[in-house]
């Protein structure tokens, strides 16, 4: 016969701890060159000539010099825009055209040149927790000129939104990488509006007016797609949840 054993189970409670929020992003879109010296590392395939990014020159889409000012604004708006409506605010992420103080702590978007790669834009990494707040990107923008050339418009106010939708939509799009973003596969759609996705036809890209971050609640919501292509994954990841984990206000901006 089994002995019955008495027990005392003491439980304790102490005060809920504060978890801290994420620390915050600030982002300098760099138009007038930048140092990529992430280029020269092993394994990029780069020289240390090519970490020299020049200026961009809007004169590569065929446009006036007189709106260069005017169009980087357009670019730097739409880019925040995205972000925002993601939920991200001012004390969360902030963007700047001038380049950050000595001292201060920012990730970089630069946007010039060509690596004649054949590339239109490429990010020093996909930093999953967007644990180095100092990485690079790189629209390649003399690049997507000769790329998209032919399908521009010949109408310059036409073409002006061309640029400004392809350019900001890529410089979102590879700093989505260096906050933690993978590509996401949309396929079989004809116009895919996720701005992580990967590849779409040049007609489709030049007209698409708005992008954004998608928020993912199933894979099944992708099951029915065929998928074909070697690259990539689709895109089941929930971006706006991943940017809301890995940005925050833990920081005072650019510290």
């Amino acid at each position: 016969m089994k002995e019955e054993s008495s027990y005392t189970l003491k439980i304790t409670t102490t005060e809920p701890e504060t978890v801290q929020a994420p620390p915050s992003q600030l982002v300098w879109l760099a138009f007038d060159g930048a140092i990529a010296d992430f280029l020269a590392h092993a394994g990029m395939g780069y020289s240390q000539a090519d970490t020299y990014r020049p200026a961009f020159d809007i004169a590569d889409f065929g446009l006036g010099k007189t709106s260069r000012s005017w169009l980087i604004q357009q670019i730097a708006d739409r880019i925040e825009v995205m972000y925002r409506q993601t939920g991200l605010s001012e004390n969360e992420i902030e963007f700047t055209l001038t380049k950050p103080g000595a001292g201060q702590v920012y990730s970089t978007v630069v946007f010039g040149g060509t690596l004649d790669s054949g590339l239109n834009g490429l990010a020093e990494s996909v930093d999953r927790n967007n644990s180095d707040r100092t990485e690079m990107a790189l629209v390649l923008t003399e690049e997507m000129a000769r790329n998209y050339w032919l399908d521009l418009s010949d109408d310059l106010t036409v073409r002006r939104e061309q640029v400004i939708n392809m350019l900001a939509n890529t410089g979102a799009h590879e700093l989505g990488h260096t906050l933690g973003l993978e590509h996401a596969r949309e396929v079989s759609v004809t116009e895919p509006n996720n701005l992580m996705n990967y590849f779409w036809g040049d007609e489709t890209y030049l007209k698409l007016s708005e992008q954004e971050f998608e928020e993912r609640t199933s894979f099944l919501e992708f099951a029915d797609r065929h998928y074909d292509l070697f690259y990539g994954q689709i895109g089941f990841q929930n971006e706006i949840d991943i940017l809301l984990r890995n940005i925050g206000s833990g920081t005072p901006m650019g510290k």
